[in-house]
């Protein structure tokens, strides 16, 4: 880290908007246009909304480099350099304390191959729906009512949305670094108004993105196996929330002795019933498949004594083929 010594503004002029915008649009577009609110929706904002009163940034004019500052201190330098992760990692002091750390230092491969960067950006697609998710409940999970839960659960809860913000940071920076084009959120709507919706909900998402990774981490290997190890990283954090958040409701940390991963097809379309229909800024070529409407069959009369199998009759319409969202579309 570099030494906290003032920064003349002659000399690093505080970013105003435009430039922030500019800035931004290279190392950080995803919160350039937008800030969640706390019913999880994307509204407009400028660059200096999103930058947190006590930690913002200069534009070094010499060398173009981002200077983090922090308390009205210089405390990192960000040069930008497609080779190495850490670079333009863009994170603020108290993301990084509570989440327990930053950016991995990784020197990256020369190259990424086409369905390693639509992996990567689903991968992101799915990420900014978690993000969303914890970050806008940890804050109403201190205004509702607690009874049952620690307190050092609900820090926890912090914690995780913390390493959520990291890990989503790892897969911009990741796509920066190819110049690959970023995955911005959509408008969220998450059903939950309690403690004990939070962690039944938080369960599901995070099951979900368990299962992602694990069939992301399988291609990855396939065609591009220095950043499976990269990704795959990210899903040991994963499992642990996950045993945490089934811990804290009186659950095993697992029910089971292996987790399943899913497709990309499977990943993308459990996401989409949490995200307001035409609300993606970027749509992702994944298809949309059919709903599926479940209807439970009566209850079947008792058969010497012994409750028969409970039926669930599953149907869909047929004339919803399954499509792919084109861009512009």
């Amino acid at each position: 880290m570099a030494a906290r010594v003032a920064i003349a503004p002659s000399e690093h002029p505080i970013l105003n908007d435009d430039d922030c915008k500019k800035f931004h649009k290279v190392l950080h577009p995803i919160y350039t246009s937008h800030i969640w609110e706390p019913d999880g929706r994307r509204e407009p904002m400028s660059c200096q909304r999103f930058l947190p009163d006590r930690c913002s940034w200069t534009h070094n004019l010499a060398d173009s480099s981002i200077i983090r500052v922090y308390d009205g201190l210089p405390s990192r330098r960000y040069t930008p350099n497609k080779n190495v992760l850490v670079d333009a990692a863009l994170l603020c002091p108290e993301t990084i304390i509570t989440a327990g750390g930053e950016l991995p230092n990784t020197t990256l491969p020369a190259a990424i191959s086409g369905s390693g960067i639509q992996e990567i950006q689903l991968a992101q697609f799915l990420e900014n729906l978690e993000v969303s998710f914890f970050t806008v409940n940890s804050a109403n999970i201190k205004k509702w009512d607690r009874g049952g839960y620690s307190n050092d659960s609900i820090e926890i809860v912090s914690k995780i949305a913390a390493q959520e913000e990291v890990h989503l940071q790892n897969l911009a920076t990741l796509l920066n670094a190819y110049q690959a084009p970023l995955i911005p959120p959509c408008n969220y709507s998450f059903p939950v108004t309690s403690t004990k919706k939070f962690f039944q909900l938080a369960h599901l998402i995070g099951s979900e993105g368990i299962g992602a990774i694990i069939g992301l981490s399988e291609r990855l290997a396939t065609t591009d196996p220095m950043l499976a190890r990269l990704v795959s990283s990210i899903l040991t954090f994963e499992s642990r929330h996950d045993a945490f958040i089934r811990h804290v409701q009186g659950d095993v940390p697992k029910p089971g002795p292996f987790d399943t991963g899913i497709n990309n097809t499977w990943a993308y379309n459990i996401a989409l019933s949490f995200i307001a229909p035409g609300s993606c800024p970027v749509e992702v070529p994944v298809p949309v498949l059919p709903r599926l409407t479940m209807a439970q069959q009566p209850s079947a009369s008792y058969t010497n004594g012994t409750d028969s199998a409970m039926l669930h009759e599953f149907t869909w319409d047929p004339t919803q083929i399954p499509f792919i969202v084109k861009k512009g579309i």
